[in-house]
């Protein structure tokens, strides 16, 4: 098997935990009586397919500089949908805090007003998601 076949594998393996994660998460939030909110796998599918990262890496521990700026993007979208807090958008990424919410979102204001590469890229990750979250709602 070649590389690109292995990689390939991978991912669509990671896909399906990914998918299994959010269902699973939908069903401990309906059992307990919480509110599912779709735009957080919104944010994470349009931030894994820009950045190509793992599916379960936006919401898992690691701190490599690529996969925190997408967490980070990730956050800062379902943020700015302002159906949720920012403790429950840290729960919802992997048991964070508020605090950790608070960081991502003033790291994506300030890259958008200083960097015009990122700022180009978060501009057309918001466009993706907004597209993606309204088919959801609606």
């Amino acid at each position: 098997m070649s590389i690109a076949a292995a990689t390939a594998d991978v991912r669509a393996a990671m896909a399906a935990l990914e998918t299994a994660y959010f269902a699973l998460q939908r069903q401990v939030a309906a059992s307990v009586g919480s509110t599912v909110y779709p735009e957080v796998q919104a944010a994470c599918d349009v931030v894994r397919d820009v950045y190509q990262v793992g599916p379960l890496e936006i919401v898992g521990r690691s701190k490599v500089g690529g996969l925190c700026w997408a967490r980070h993007v990730a956050m800062w979208l379902v943020y700015g949908v302002g159906r949720m807090s920012m403790p429950q958008i840290g729960e919802a990424f992997g048991g964070r805090d508020h605090g950790t919410v608070l960081n991502a979102c003033r790291r994506v204001d300030e890259a958008l007003e200083t960097d015009a590469v990122r700022a180009a890229d978060v501009k057309r990750i918001k466009a993706a998601f907004d597209a993606k979250v309204e088919r959801q709602l609606i």
